[in-house]
């Protein structure tokens, strides 16, 4: 058998059921590889960036509901990766962020909408240690338990009776209005 394999190797191809572990798109080699592998820089930023600029819109007095969904977000997936057991140490700063989005929330929903506004220089350090936290955290994980997070945070807003907003949802309606 080793030898048969040489020589197709040798020839640049593989036997038939060789094929499927490494054609197919969702191989099982293929998604062993992508979970056991750690997040891109690019993966990060796509979390991360967004996030930055979520904490800076609020820094100016200029945060919106999908700012705050976008924190709130981070913050329940933090503590997902907490619970986890991956990265642990943050529990602190997640949950002063937590308490800091919960006031900012209560305080700049309306009934006529959400209201930009300033916040309190406590609140305003939570959220930037909120950002600081989980972009560490991303740096250690890699894919599959990036997604175990996600699920679980996902899961746990769903059983405290919260719903699971999409955030490309809230930027089509933003566009439109």
């Amino acid at each position: 058998m080793n030898r048969q394999l040489r020589r197709l190797a040798a020839k640049g191809k593989q036997p038939e059921w060789m094929k499927f572990l490494s054609d197919t798109p969702e191989s099982p080699v293929n998604i062993a590889l992508r979970n056991a592998t750690k997040l891109t820089a690019p993966e990060i930023d796509h979390y991360i960036v967004p996030s930055r600029r979520a904490v800076e819109a609020f820094r100016v007095g200029r945060g919106n509901f999908k700012d705050w969904l976008r924190l709130c977000t981070l913050v329940n997936v933090g503590m997902a990766i907490e619970d986890g057991g991956v990265v642990k140490g943050f529990r602190n700063d997640l949950q002063a962020a937590l308490q800091a989005l919960e006031e900012i929330g209560t305080r700049q929903d309306s009934p006529k909408g959400w209201k930009p506004g300033a916040l309190h220089a406590s609140e305003l350090e939570a959220i930037r240690m909120l950002v600081v936290a989980h972009d560490f955290q991303l740096r250690q994980l890699s894919y599959g338990e990036h997604q175990e997070a996600y699920r679980l945070a996902t899961a746990r807003v769903k059983c405290d009776g919260g719903e699971v907003i999409n955030l490309k949802n809230i930027q089509t309606i933003e566009q439109i209005a």
